[in-house]
């Protein structure tokens, strides 16, 4: 069961990042503003997503999820957040494992539509 969201969810991920690229490079710029986080959204949602997926409680990340986050662009990944990947991804969620990481979101980010308190 985890392995199959775990797979969907990369899937979504990369074809969001792929129509996003045709769209894109038909009008000759840069396929995605953000480039420098993808890997970073790939392993989160990868080592994550039993902490940030949609429905449950809160807990505490794990030492392998921590481990990425930690080093990931967090400011970045959640500007690169799509409205179809928060029908998945609880922001709140996100945000809790970042602080729990010791790499928390400043306050006032925006991170997908929810905006960091």
């Amino acid at each position: 069961m985890v392995a199959s969201n775990i797979c969907y969810l990369v899937v979504l991920l990369l074809a969001t990042w792929l129509i996003g690229g045709v769209v894109v490079s038909s009008h000759q710029v840069p396929i995605k503003e953000n480039a420098a986080c993808d890997g970073d959204i790939l392993s989160i949602g990868y080592n994550c997503w039993n902490y940030i997926q949609y429905p449950g409680p809160k807990t505490p990340p794990s030492q392998g999820c921590c481990g990425i986050v930690r080093n990931a662009n967090m400011p970045c990944v959640c500007a690169s957040v799509t409205e179809q990947e928060e029908s998945h991804i609880s922001m709140e969620k996100l945000i809790y494992v970042a602080y729990m990481c010791g790499n928390p979101v400043p306050h006032g980010t925006k991170c997908g539509s929810y905006t960091v308190p």
